[in-house]
């Protein structure tokens, strides 16, 4: 077993186009190690990732390639796309090495799914025999684009098994091209700038765009186990890979964790390479440009940045300010509570609408908790507080709308620790807190969960059409805010 087949004198000589290695002390927030690693991206010897709409009519070709000989290998062969899918999720038996490894905690959300991209990626452009194919990302929140939300039409057409990217069991609507992914299910209003802290800001998109487009493609790409299967899967983490270098670009205190945080940087997982040859890698090494194989840029990015850490982890304060404590069902159809709020409630609130800097902010949730699912739950809810009644379509841009609930790989977590054990899933709702100041008057607070997977060509929300069964025992509204 070794770390990589990209070595030291690899990345010298990749990065000695220039001249060397560049080592830059910019001035960073006092939170941060002072020192980060830039190199344009070509001398850094990193691999160029594209939106899949900008490949070339060969990289296209090359793409199709790749999966399709991966594909075609037997699926004990670490190189092939059943093992490699496996390693994500699986339901076969026996288990072999390295399979049902997907980080879906907070910890190692990010991390981990970069080291799956950087080994696939390699393997890949070595199936595809195009040394310079990087693996592309699919940008469904490229507002400019009004195709952008639509299933690109190289996975959905030609729909038979002569395309290796058509995948059947997808929602119906976005394989033949009359839905489109959710506006709310794209939308990086919790992700980009995003909160200060590393942890908050990968719960976030864990929630959204992450959780809430796995549910609305649907089919495989609704259950950790299958989702990895699906062409389309690669290309949607590409993207939530590409937003967390956007997170650290934004500044103002975001970096990644401390070195003190040692389950994030020590952490071991296990990988394969191109080469077939089990490999393995830590946060440390995915943040070191010496032993580090997985150098890869965005189109939209010009230098490949290893980013600062943290000096010191940020403390954060959870403070109960409601709950909802009775049993509730959620299904495919809409539901409406109230949360009790408590003493401490109005404080909060008002001490919300007072915070100027990004790093101060706090950060509301409603966390569900107890939670019984024993199917995936192909769609998503979108939560409003104090939604009146007589809304019967609301949407994301509603002052009331608050986010996303999703509940992507419950099932599977449900299955695998039992009945007794508790699962617990949070929505952020601190967009919606700082914009109805008639909160901090309330002694409860109504809370709407409308069902939601795709739309239409014109906008409109498609019927959600699914037999999945979440069981909740409880909801509690807390308040996180930095330790003073």
């Amino acid at each position: 077993m070794k770390n990589s087949h990209f070595s030291r004198r690899d990345f010298m000589k990749g990065a000695g186009v220039a001249g060397g290695l560049l080592l830059l002390q910019p001035s960073v927030s006092a939170q941060t190690k002072d020192y980060i690693f830039r190199r344009r991206c070509r001398d850094a010897g990193a691999t160029i990732r594209k939106n899949f709409k900008n490949l070339t009519a060969a990289e296209l070709t090359a793409f199709k390639n790749g999966v399709a000989v991966m594909k075609s290998r037997p699926a004990t062969d670490p190189t092939s796309w059943a093992y490699q899918a496996a390693i994500h999720g699986t339901l076969t038996t026996p288990v072999q090495t390295a399979w049902n490894t997907c980080q879906h905690n907070i910890t190692h959300f990010f991390s981990w799914h970069r080291m799956e991209l950087c080994f696939f990626e390699r393997i890949l452009r070595k199936a595809s025999g195009m040394p310079s194919l990087g693996l592309p990302y699919w940008n469904y929140s490229e507002a400019s684009d009004p195709n952008a939300r639509f299933l690109p039409v190289a996975f959905r057409t030609p729909a038979n098994a002569t395309n290796p990217l058509f995948n059947s069991v997808r929602n119906a609507a976005l394989n033949n091209g009359t839905g489109q992914l959710s506006a709310s299910a794209v939308s990086l209003a919790s992700a980009i700038p995003g909160p200060v802290p590393f942890y908050t800001f990968s719960s976030n998109v864990y929630g959204t765009p992450h959780s809430a487009i796995h549910g609305g493609i649907g089919g495989w790409m609704g259950s950790v186990p299958t989702a990895a299967q699906d062409p389309i899967f690669w290309l949607h983490h590409c993207n939530i890979d590409r937003l967390w270098n956007r997170w650290l670009a934004a500044g103002g205190g975001r970096a990644n964790p401390p070195a003190s945080d040692t389950v994030w940087h020590n952490t071991k997982f296990t990988f394969f390479d191109e080469f077939g040859e089990q490999v393995q890698m830590t946060g440390a090494e995915l943040l070191n440009p010496n032993v580090c194989g997985c150098r890869s840029c965005y189109d939209d990015e010009t230098v490949f940045t290893i980013w600062p850490i943290l000096t010191e982890r940020l403390r954060l304060v959870e403070i109960q300010i409601g709950y909802y404590k009775k049993p509730l069902v959620l299904d495919a159809r809409r539901l409406k509570f109230e949360i009790e709020l408590n003493d401490k409630a109005r404080t909060a609130f008002e001490r919300a609408s007072r915070v100027a800097k990004p790093e101060e902010e706090m950060q509301f949730k409603l966390n569900f908790e107890g939670l019984k699912v024993e199917r995936p739950v192909d769609f998503f809810y979108e939560v409003y507080l104090n939604l009146p009644d007589s809304t019967q379509d609301p949407n994301y841009t509603m002052e009331s709308y608050a986010g996303n609930l999703a509940f992507f790989g419950a099932e599977q977590t449900h299955a695998k620790h039992g009945e007794k054990a508790e699962l617990k899933f949070n929505v952020n709702i601190s967009g919606a807190v700082k914009r109805l100041k008639a909160l901090q008057q309330q002694r409860t607070v109504s809370v709407t969960l409308v069902p939601t997977a795709l739309e239409s060509r014109e906008g409109k929300r498609l019927p959600v059409r699914s037999d999945a069964r979440i069981t909740v025992d409880q909801v509690i509204l807390s308040v996180e805010e930095p330790e003073r």
